[in-house]
């Protein structure tokens, strides 16, 4: 079984869409949707999928969509590390102005 890991920004981010979540649909909508996002960051440790955008954005780094966010990652040895979690609102802006 592979692990995932979140750099600092990536840890940032999920507590804004928690924040946002919280505010807009409540705990019990809250709680499923972020469940729902650490199962997706497994499947994509466990598992060599993604989409590749380092000929378009950054090297190395791959994304997944998952239901309003987008995943960015890097594919490590023993799984993946989560550089971004971005919802589809602040696409690409947002993207461009971090680096991996």
């Amino acid at each position: 079984m592979g692990k995932f890991t979140l750099t600092d920004e990536a840890k940032e981010d999920m507590k804004e869409v928690k924040a946002h979540s919280l505010t807009q649909w409540g705990p019990t909508v809250t709680k499923a949707y972020l469940q729902g996002m650490r199962v997706t960051m497994q499947m994509l440790a466990d598992h060599p999928l993604g989409i590749d955008i380092s000929s378009e954005t950054w090297p190395g780094v791959c994304y997944w969509p998952y239901e309003s966010h987008c995943l960015y990652f890097l594919r490590a040895p023993e799984g993946i590390q989560v550089i971004a979690v971005i919802h589809h609102a602040r696409l690409p802006k947002a993207v461009k102005k971090r680096q991996p």
